[in-house]
């Protein structure tokens, strides 16, 4: 019984650790599909923000790189896989309304 109990052990253990590592590889494959996704839909224009930080707005765009605009009279060419995020519109701040006051 001792020899049967240890190999349902770790029977249940190899398909507990077989059914994570499938989990884990489906997670990524969906992130990057969703990277490729965005990276497909970045064009000139777009205002971008790199994986160092760095702000920016693309001003041309190719398969693996693209030249982004940082500053007045500065472009640099960065790998196109570097642009993480797209920055999002500034929010207009708005004073919160206090109720007590008339």
């Amino acid at each position: 019984m001792n020899g049967n109990g240890t190999m349902f052990i770790m029977l249940i253990f190899v398909l507990f650790m077989g059914l994570q590592m499938w989990m884990i590889s489906k997670q990524n494959k969906k992130q990057r599909a969703k990277m490729m996704e965005f990276q497909d839909s970045l064009k000139p224009g777009d205002k971008i923000i790199l994986n160092t930080g760095i702000y920016g707005t693309i001003e041309q765009i190719d398969d693996l790189t693209a030249q982004v605009r940082i500053a007045e009279n500065t472009v640099i060419k960065v790998e196109r896989y570097t642009i993480t995020r797209k920055e999002a519109p500034a929010e207009t701040y708005q004073e919160p309304e206090n109720p007590g006051e008339e």
